[in-house]
Formats: C-alpha cells, structure tokens, sequence
C-alpha cells in the first residue's frame, strides 16, 4: 500500500465490490475486506462465489480491469488468486 492511500484503497474497493453484488443479487456472500491490525497497510479481500465460471466471467468484464486498475493506483503490490475451501468450522 502506498503510504497515506489507505482510506481511498478502501472507498475504491467498496465501489468495486457494490459494482460485483450489482451483478449477482440474492448472492449474500459476495465479499469481505480484511485490515491487518499489525499493518495497518495491509489488506487482504475475498468472497464466496457459486462457481469458478461465475469468478472467471467476472475477471473477464473490462468493469474489472478498470476497477482493478483504479486500485492499483494505491498499491505497491497486488496478489490476486482463487482459492478452495479446505476446512472450516462453524457452517451449520
């Protein structure tokens, strides 16, 4: 994160995230943006999806790459992957 970026990282991501949940109503676990407590420039983001043909249509809209591109102008750096769930606790 580049120094004092935090607050418009925050605001970008929130409008990219109400942009994704435009596009699948009814979806109530679209996303979630985590702050390290230890790093206060450090986040991570993720969400459930139905389906990596659903993750993989999304990433192709060029809605995304503008998105993305917006929130990279707050970034030193920028991970993005696609992960399995491979444990959990709590779900029922």
């Amino acid at each position: 994160m580049k120094p004092g970026h935090e607050d418009a990282f925050v605001a970008g991501w929130q409008a990219m995230a109400d942009w994704t949940a435009s596009l699948h109503p009814g979806q109530a676990d679209v996303a979630h943006l985590l702050r390290d407590r230890a790093d206060r420039s450090r986040f991570i983001s993720f969400g459930a999806w139905p389906d990596e043909e659903t993750v993989v249509a999304w990433r192709a809209l060029p809605e995304f790459a503008a998105h993305v591109d917006a929130l990279r102008e707050h970034l030193d750096g920028f991970l993005p992957g696609t992960f399995d769930v491979v444990a959990e606790i709590g779900t029922g």
